[in-house]
C-alpha cells in the first residue's frame, strides 16, 4: 500500500491559513507583544481580542479571522472642503 501524498488528498474544504503571532500582528498593525498581552486581558483597542487557536505551546490564528475582526473597528472618513482652505 502506498503512502497517502497530498497528490492524492481530495479535501471538499478548501486549506485554511493559519498566521503565527508575528504575522497577525503585522496584519493587525501592532506589535508582536500587544498581541501576546491582549490574549490574557482579552482586549486589543478597546475590542475583545481577535480568536485564535491554540495547538500545544504553538499560538495560531486564521487569516478569515483576522479579516473580520479588522472590518469591526470604526471606519472614519476626512472629507476635504475648500470652503476650509
Amino acid at each position: 500500500m502506498k503512502p497517502a501524498t497530498l497528490k492524492y488528498i481530495k479535501s471538499a474544504e478548501p486549506v485554511r491559513q493559519l498566521l503565527d503571532e508575528k504575522q497577525a500582528a503585522l496584519i493587525i498593525g501592532t506589535a508582536t507583544p500587544t498581541l501576546r498581552k491582549s490574549r490574557c486581558t482579552g482586549k486589543l483597542f478597546g475590542l475583545p481580542t481577535p480568536t485564535y487557536l491554540k495547538l500545544g505551546r504553538t499560538i495560531r490564528y486564521k487569516v478569515s479571522v483576522l479579516n473580520d475582526w479588522l472590518e469591526s473597528l470604526d471606519q472614519y472618513a476626512v472629507e476635504s472642503s475648500k470652503e476650509h482652505l
